[in-house]
């Protein structure tokens, strides 16, 4: 080292270390600092073309308000539901998810129907009124549905087994109130709904009035076949041209030339010349066109193939072949494939796909398709697939360079992106070119790129080389190209690792001499900065500046107005704690606050920052904003949820570049989704703009009168910091009470509530003190328990309590009761909320009890016991008999037993009694009760055939009971003022023999007492008189019985003294 270059090592050093003791300096950006006027946004231009990756495969759609919606399959992390066109992918409806068979539109709202979820519980159905999903209560039995509304009534069609409540078959219908079976009689399938003034149009499968036929009428008055009846399977119908069109797999015996489409105009079938020859699923009209696909079965291990035909007056025309496609989704209902027409397009869903080749370009899409009039291209063309990639921008204009880059349209090594979002091919795939692009500038108008260490310049529509030397990195200011990597010589010009091309002619910027290679270089206006890795060197225009020395390691720079950004593993550089981010302003350096919590790959300055791309989750402790975050100069700035990748879900998606313009910041890597919303494979664009900190969505709850439920309502909120979210309050209800337990609200309906309560929660971000409103939605349904159909054995010509609510529980508490009972062939009857049914008079029997329950709250079901006899040679009922105590009685316990063909019986044995004695006497049972028993002796006899040896046990029921004294009324005549003694016992009867004593007595006129166990009864001293004595006699055994004693008086003779005169 000589002198001068001792001297300069001194003072840089000298530099350094007055830096090194300085305050750091906060960093600033580059450009004049902006307050966004408008909010961030992730750009939605960019869905993958093939949806058999990572992202929504749409079935079915249909039309509501200019809108594309529809059940979505979601692959790979992607959540299914019901999900809308955007316009430039598909989007999910928040709330509802699950496997969604059919939507339609009813009463202004979109209905959806199949296995759903709705705040983690299971439905059938619910509806979308543009703002909340709303659920309906019934539970349907899991089959595939198809929903159509028809004179503002909703219709489910499926299977013959779907069952809704009360109602079964294969076509239901609601009317706001309950359902109702509305094909009975009719079984099949059903695959296609049409509504029309004069009625319902049905495509499927049935049998009507015993003929088999693929499509029926409602008339409003009855069903009928169309057109004299179709033979087969009808999976689309359509009406134009005041025409009723089917397509499917059928023929006619009406119409020979018939076959898989046809149109019918009322009085006659056009079959379109002979129809088409394979199955056709769907069918489309556009612009006065009509349009198939049809399915084409080949051997294995060929595809099955769907052709795109179009009727031409008088002949199809083939004009495209879809493959089919290895879906994630069972495509279990007709049609599985699709044809739309929206906005004067052609779409084609469903599990297809295609792939056009030619020698330079490519072609490819699957699952939703649009029609170009000679051609397919999927809907959503602008993701991209490339293994490495370099981007340049001019302007709006970008320009990526790879090895092999493809999109649904194309692929090429150098492709332009428009500003509105159209790729373009610049130069076409080779795979003779170079594979591995590190690096693309647009200087003027020529393209420089590196491809595996070598630069290339575009000319001729191809690669050219343009240097043999080892090139590592690019950059251009102030007009001037900068090519930088590890040579002596560069196209015959001595250059030590870095040379610049001004259009003319190349000159050498020699390096510092303490660089053996430079790996990075980045320029801005005059200032050139420049990194082996481990070193960080300045040209100012006139001389260089080593910033500096021994960092481990550096991987980014860029630079800005006043300084320069630099990024890598290090964590200090010039003994500044400057953790994998560090910026020079010029005469220091200083860290930037927080850590980044992973690895950085690319800085770039945008219009209102610096970008910070990586393999990282957010800031530590800090900011979540998967592989992006935002440098304002003082705060770091997440990316609306930042970037994801399905194939690692646990893990953070990784940015690798990234590419400015005026008015966004352009993002490469390994992702499929951005803003935990978009699909974006491997490329997006995000519009410069601050995001909302903090976003509250709807959330759904469902309980069951009067219970409550508990709503984690900030489980599905989402902020950039996300372990700070607070809920604050939430609003008052209606019908019921609502109170905050830490991040879940806590709702409990009025106890006779049923129905939708709507509440408003606020959530809170304190560190950024924003807040947010959403609303919760709670379904307070009536629980009506499910009553499945039973099967159950009886004994033939016995009585048999059946208890079908046993065991059933309403979760609102309410009482079930069974309402009405029926029994096809024996007798039913309701006691106690039980069933007690009397089988037929037949030895071998089946019988079917229908009954139905109510909880009295609206809602009521009906079940059926399925009933079969027992087989059996002796079947001995139950007898019941009285007595009173203490007499014996004799039971013919035979006479309602049943034996084969009336083969004799016996009875051979009888338990012992507890309260008496039983014994045999001549085939009856002869009981005698104890003297003092009163009460139930329950027995077990057996009887057997005497012909076969078989036996049969029943009981024998006695109710010992105790006799009541009777007593007979009295009638007697006395004296006034007369005292007279009664023996009422006389008159007294008691069959147990018990002794019967006198309890109380009491008169109307005079009065009575109890002496000796006789009445002593003192008449009243007037005349006439008539007194009734009533009195009580007891037997001592709880029997007691009023008697009573009419009392007259006997004429009163008035007797004056005798005198003599």
């Amino acid at each position: 080292m000589n002198k001068p270059s001792k001297i300069i090592v001194l003072i840089t050093l000298m530099a350094l270390l007055v830096g090194a003791l300085q305050r750091p300096v906060a960093p600033v950006i580059a450009s004049e600092p902006q307050i966004p006027t408008s909010p961030g946004t992730w750009s939605q231009a960019f869905a993958d073309p093939l949806k058999l990756d990572p992202g929504y495969m749409p079935l079915r759609p249909i039309e509501w308000n200019g809108t594309l919606y529809a059940g979505i399959v979601g692959v790979d992390g992607f959540e299914p539901g019901v999900g809308y066109w955007s316009g430039q992918q598909w989007l999910k409806l928040d709330g509802l998810s699950g496997e969604v068979d059919s939507v339609v539109v009813h009463q202004n709202r979109l209905f959806a129907a199949g296995r759903l979820t709705l705040g983690g519980n299971h439905i059938s159905i619910a509806f979308w009124d543009g703002n909340l999903w709303t659920a309906m209560p019934t539970q349907f039995s899991p089959n595939i549905f198809i929903l159509a509304s028809h004179n503002d009534q909703l219709y489910v069609g499926g299977y013959s087994e779907q069952i809704a409540d009360q109602a079964s078959g294969l076509l239901l219908r609601w009317d706001d109130t309950q359902w109702h079976p509305v094909a009975e009689g009719i079984f099949g399938a059903v695959m296609s709904i049409l509504s029309r003034p004069d009625g319902l149009y049905l495509g499927g499968v049935f049998q009507l009035n015993g003929q088999n036929t693929g499509l029926i009428h409602w008339n409003g008055a009855q069903w009928q076949s169309v057109g004299g009846g179709v033979q087969g399977m009808v999976m689309d119908v359509e009406w134009a041209n005041d025409q009723l069109y089917i397509s499917g797999k059928f023929t006619s015996t009406l119409e020979p030339t018939m076959q898989n489409i046809a149109a019918w105009n009322g009085t006659s079938w056009n079959t379109f010349g002979t129809g088409i020859v394979s199955p056709t699923h769907n069918l489309a009209l556009l612009d006065g066109d009509l349009y198939a696909l049809s399915q084409t079965d080949r051997p294995y291990p060929y595809q099955t193939i769907y052709q795109l035909q179009r009727w031409d007056a008088t002949h199809w025309t083939t004009l495209s072949n879809l493959s089919e496609t290895s879906s994630v989704l069972n495509w279990s209902r007709y049609p599985d494939v699709v044809l739309v027409n929206y906005q004067q397009e052609l779409l084609a869903f469903g599990p297809i796909g295609f792939v056009d080749r030619n020698v330079q370009t490519l072609r490819w899409g699957d699952s939703a398709l649009r029609w170009k009039g000679n051609s397919w291209e999927a809907m959503t063309p602008n993701g991209i697939s490339a293994m490495k990639l370099a981007l340049a921008v001019d302007g709006e204009d970008v320009y990526a360079a790879s090895g092999r880059m493809t999109w649904g349209n194309g692929q090429a090594s150098l492709a332009h992106l428009s500003p509105n979002n159209q790729w373009q091919l610049l130069i076409a795939y080779d795979s003779q070119q170079p594979q591995y692009a590190q690096a693309l500038q647009k200087y003027q108008q020529n393209f420089f790129s590196i491809y595996n260490s070598t630069l290339y310049q575009a000319v001729n529509n191809a690669w050219n080389q343009a240097s043999p030397a080892t090139v590592e990195s690019l950059a251009q200011a102030n007009d001037l190209l900068y090519v930088a990597g590890d040579f002596e010589q560069f196209n015959g010009v001595t250059a030590r690792n870095l040379v610049t091309w001004n259009g003319t002619q190349w000159q050498a910027l020699n390096t510092p001499a303490s660089f053996d290679r430079v790996v990075i270089v980045e320029a801005h206006g005059d200032d050139v900065y420049i990194s082996d890795g481990f070193q960080l060197a300045h040209w100012n225009g006139s001389q260089w500046t080593t910033l500096a020395t021994n960092v481990v390691n550096i991987g980014s720079i860029e630079p800005t107005a006043n300084g320069v950004y630099i990024a890598g593993t290090f964590s200090s550089v010039g003994g500044i704690a400057t953790p994998k981010i560090a910026y020079w302003n010029g005469t220091a350096w200083s860290g930037l606050t927080g850590e980044i919590d992973g690895s950085i790959y690319d800085l770039e300055m945008g219009a209102d920052g610096l970008y910070v791309a990586g393999w990282f989750r957010g800031i530590i402790n800090g900011i979540y904003s998967p592989g992006i975050l935002r440098w304002d100069g003082t705060t770091w700035h997440g990316l609306g949820g930042g970037v994801k990748s399905s194939a690692t879900p646990n893990q953070p998606g990784a940015v690798t570049l990234l590419a400015a313009t005026p008015t966004r910041m352009l993002l490469y890597g390994s992702f499929d989704r951005v803003g935990n919303t978009y699909e974006s494979k491997q490329i997006a664009a995000w519009e410069y703009g601050n995001e909302p900190l903090i976003k509250a969505k709807s959330d759904y709850g469902l309980t069951y009168r009067p219970q409550s439920v508990t709503v984690n309502v900030l489980a599905n909120d989402w902020s950039d910091q996300p372990n700070q979210l607070q809920l604050v309050s939430v609003s008052s209800p209606s019908h019921g009470t609502a109170v905050i337990n830490g991040n879940s609200v806590v709702y409990r309906p009025e106890a006779q509530f049923e129905g939708v309560e709507t509440l408003t929660y606020v959530v809170r971000d304190p560190i950024n003190a924003v807040t947010s409103t959403a609303q919760l939605q709670v379904h307070v349904w009536n629980h009506f328990p499910s009553i499945a159909d039973q099967e159950q054995a009886v004994y033939p010509f016995t009585e048999t309590l059946l208890d079908p609510l046993d065991g059933l529980i309403d979760l609102n508490g309410d009482s079930l009761t069974i309402t009405q009972a029926s029994a096809v062939s024996g007798t039913v009857t309701i006691v106690n909320n039980q069933l007690r049914y009397m089988p037929p008079n037949q030895h071998h029997f089946t019988d079917v009890v229908t009954y139905r329950v109510s909880d009295g709250h609206g809602g009521q079901q009906s079940a059926r016991i399925n009933i079969h006899s027992i087989d059996t040679i002796v079947t001995a009922t139950a007898d019941y008999a009285t007595t009173y105590r203490p007499y014996s009685v004799r039971v013919d316990v035979i006479a309602n037993d049943w034996t084969i063909n009336g083969e004799p019986l016996a009875v051979v044995a009888v338990d012992a009694a507890i309260h008496g004695t039983a014994t045999i006497s001549g085939n009856q049972v002869h009981y005698i009760p104890a003297e003092t028993f009163q009460g139930t002796e329950t027995l077990t006899y057996t009887v057997r055939n005497q012909t076969r040896g078989i036996t049969a046990t029943a009981t024998l029921t006695i109710e010992v009971q105790n006799h009541v004294p009777t007593v007979a009324p009295i009638t007697i005549t006395v004296q006034p003022n007369s005292i007279t003694t009664l023996n009422v016992m006389a008159n007294a009867v008691d069959l147990n023999g018990d002794q019967l004593t006198i309890t109380q007595a009491s008169t109307t006129a005079g009065t009575v007492a109890v002496v000796n166990n006789r009445l002593r009864y003192t008449a009243p001293n007037s005349y006439p008189f008539v007194a009734t004595i009533s009195y009580t006699i007891n037997d001592g055994h709880g029997g007691s019985q009023v008697g009573t004693i009419v009392v007259n008086s006997v004429k009163y003779h008035l007797f004056l003294p005798y005198t003599i005169k």
